[in-house]
């Protein structure tokens, strides 16, 4: 008998969300400037998506960040490629560690619910790099996979960019260029100064009109 046709793939949306890092290796003396790329692998080409980069980084590092791929299932061998790198404004960026994620597991749950979204709560990922020792970095990421009517009824943007919903991603924490070299912003910003003084100047004039209007009432009374 002729062999059975395969079922139609089911489509998907994949969102992940990349939190932050903790422990990472610093590349540039005590800090590193740390992006995140992530890339799935399976039968299909897929895109690599990146992070921005936080910079000046000296072991943690904050994003709030999705990436969103489409993808269709069943995938034979799922995985996700996940690279830890020092962003060099000169010449190729410092790899700090990597890690492949298997992702087989979620892909068959989704199948198995006939489709229903399912989602990997938020978990920390360990990377290596062939040329050191130990753990270079650990990533908190975590990951939903949606059908495409309910992606369709919550959508969310890539990055931070609208909507920024689903869930909502607030600004990381991030240290400042002048912290990058040592430098206390508030001491040097004049707008900070100016500022002061504007406030200064405003208590004086309020005294100033105050002691006016006091001396007009009591002339006018005399």
């Amino acid at each position: 008998p002729p062999p059975h046709p395969s079922p139609p793939p089911t489509q998907f949306e994949m969102r992940v969300v990349i939190w932050k890092a903790k422990d990472v290796a610093t590349k540039d003396g005590n800090q590193s400037d740390v992006f995140i790329t992530i890339q799935p692998r399976g039968e299909a080409e897929y895109e690599k998506q990146s992070t921005d980069t936080h910079w000046f980084s000296t072991g943690d590092a904050e994003f709030n960040w999705r990436m969103v791929w489409p993808v269709a299932l069943p995938e034979k061998v799922p995985r996700l490629l996940l690279q830890v790198w020092d962003d060099d404004v000169i010449g190729a960026d410092d790899a700090i560690g990597e890690a492949e994620l298997n992702v087989k597991h979620l892909y068959d749950r989704a199948m198995r619910k006939k489709g229903q979204s399912v989602s990997m709560e938020k978990q920390w990922v360990a990377t290596k790099h062939a040329n050191f020792t130990g753990v270079q970095a650990e990533v908190l990421l975590s990951i939903e996979l949606l059908t495409l009517s309910e992606a369709r009824a919550k959508p969310a943007g890539r990055g931070q960019e609208a909507p920024n919903a689903h869930p909502h991603l607030e600004k990381p924490h991030r240290p400042s260029f002048w912290d990058g070299f040592g430098v206390t912003i508030g001491e040097w910003n004049p707008f900070a100064k100016m500022r002061r003084m504007m406030l200064i100047l405003c208590c004086c004039v309020v005294v100033i009109a105050g002691v006016a209007v006091a001396y007009v009432v009591t002339d006018m009374m005399g």
